[in-house]
């Protein structure tokens, strides 16, 4: 009996033995996992919350100029009770509006909100903008935190062709616009007036570059600037002006290089040296002259 039991239990070790075996066998290797599985990668974000009441606007970015109405108003919060958003707007004629945009009860817990806003819808338009969020704890303390920036039909930056030599003004616009005919362009001066040798120039979108005839009208070194009004599609103005300043600097007069002795004279190096061969060459025919006259004169 025991022989026999000891005999059922070999037969079943070594059954697992080979099963065993049998599994690892059938199991890809390193190469056939790396070619088969995927690979995942998480992004950890960490965020220190520090213990005195903060808010922090992260978008849009401060100063920035935009000419796409689409935009993201972000902003993080900790340590208050409620946070407020306003936005402020200038329009065009100078008229100073603002709005609403949330009031926040954060309850003392950290936490971040976003907005998109159109700025080609109404109440807005073109023109100056101020984003403030306040944040207030149950102490009245407030924290503020505040942005500005533009939102205009057009910007534009002026360079020069190096292998032309000519001026270029490069217009930036959003080309989905559809209230937008065309772009009158004004060349001042840097006293301000407007120089009258360039007459305005109109162009209107698709284009993107404008050629400024400034070296054909033979305009001064100095300092300049362009002045661009966009018109609507109702021929008003949708923005009064966008300037950009510019330095204009000619190419200089390049003259030989004559020395200092004949710097007045304008007369070159290689100048120098055609004279000096083609006197040696007279003197030296008159030479031969002179002696073949001579001997001439002792034979008689």
């Amino acid at each position: 009996m025991k022989r026999t039991h000891k005999k059922a239990l070999g037969f079943l070790g070594l059954s697992l033995v080979v099963a065993t075996t049998i599994f690892a066998a059938s199991l890809p290797g390193p190469e056939a996992l790396a070619a088969t599985s995927t690979a995942f990668t998480d992004t950890i974000v960490v965020r220190v919350v520090g213990d005195a009441p903060n808010v922090n606007i992260t978008s849009p970015a401060n100063n920035a100029v935009y000419v796409n109405p689409s935009q993201n108003i972000s902003f993080i919060y900790e340590n208050v009770e409620r946070v407020k958003v306003t936005l402020e707007y200038t329009d065009v004629d100078g008229n100073v509006h603002n709005y609403d945009l949330d009031t926040i009860i954060a309850d003392y817990k950290p936490g971040s909100a976003s907005y998109d806003i159109d700025l080609s819808n109404p109440p807005y338009g073109y023109g100056e903008y101020v984003v403030r969020i306040t944040g207030t704890s149950e102490v009245d303390i407030d924290v503020e935190d505040s942005i500005s920036f533009s939102y205009y039909p057009v910007t534009a930056t002026v360079e020069k062709d190096d292998t032309t030599g000519k001026i270029y003004a490069d217009l930036n616009y959003n080309s989905d616009s559809t209230d937008i005919d065309r772009f009158e362009i004004t060349v001042y001066d840097e006293n301000g007036d407007k120089v009258t040798k360039i007459p305005t120039i109109t162009t209107a979108p698709p284009t993107k570059r404008v050629e400024l005839p400034i070296a054909e009208n033979v305009l001064a070194a100095g300092k300049y600037s362009i002045v661009i009004t966009t018109y609507g599609t109702d021929g008003k103005a949708l923005y009064k002006s966008y300037a950009t300043l510019f330095v204009y600097d000619p190419e200089p007069i390049v003259v030989p290089n004559t020395g200092s002795f004949s710097g007045g004279l304008n007369i070159s190096q290689t100048d120098y040296l055609i004279t000096g061969l083609f006197v040696f060459f007279l003197v030296g025919i008159s030479g031969l002259i002179w002696v073949g006259k001579d001997r001439k004169s002792s034979r008689k």
